[in-house]
């Protein structure tokens, strides 16, 4: 298949993977979006193979919005325009905050994706624990193994649809280096 590309504007952290759908949830409230209207907006870049780097506290990962159409440009500059009032926290904070006092200190940053060939897969999503285990442990490992195959910058893309209760896993198969960031 293919993933679609397009400005993508985030916030950035280094955390347990089961994190990234709070983070999604802060960014969809600074957006005002509900439930249905994150679905293929709202995205997170898990950037490292969880079975190669240390604790859960480590694993690197971005959230944000893709921006492809006009209203996803007013949206876009309406998060970029919440930095000026965000005062960004220091480096012992950013380990000790709880993840939803730090979500609201870590500034947007802005990073344009490129479309490209990608290995896709759908998947059942129920928005709790055993969704977010099935894709750590069996989703995104097999994903992981497949692309490893055609691209040494392996990166998982997931956006998941709450009231379609389905993900869509990406992993960019040929220049995957604008997806580490």
């Amino acid at each position: 298949g293919e993933f679609p590309g397009g400005d993508f504007v985030y916030k950035s952290t280094k955390r347990d993977y089961a994190a990234s759908p709070s983070l999604e949830n802060h960014i969809a409230e600074d957006l005002g979006l509900n439930e249905k209207q994150r679905a293929d907006v709202l995205m997170t870049i898990y950037l490292d193979h969880p079975g190669k780097v240390g604790d859960g506290r480590n694993h690197r990962f971005a959230s944000g919005l893709l921006a492809r159409t006009e209203a996803d440009t007013v949206r876009k500059e309406k998060l970029l325009a919440l930095n000026p009032e965000i005062k960004p926290p220091t480096k012992s904070e950013i380990l000790d905050l709880p993840a939803r006092t730090l979500w609201h200190r870590l500034r947007y940053k802005e990073a344009s994706l490129p479309a490209t060939k990608a290995a896709v897969v759908n998947f059942p999503y129920t928005n709790g624990f055993v969704s977010s285990l099935m894709h750590s442990m069996r989703i995104w490992p097999a994903l992981r193994k497949f692309a490893s195959q055609h691209t040494s910058d392996v990166t998982i893309v997931t956006t998941c649809s709450i009231q379609d209760q389905m993900c869509t896993h990406y992993a960019p198969l040929e220049d995957a280096k604008p997806f580490l960031l």
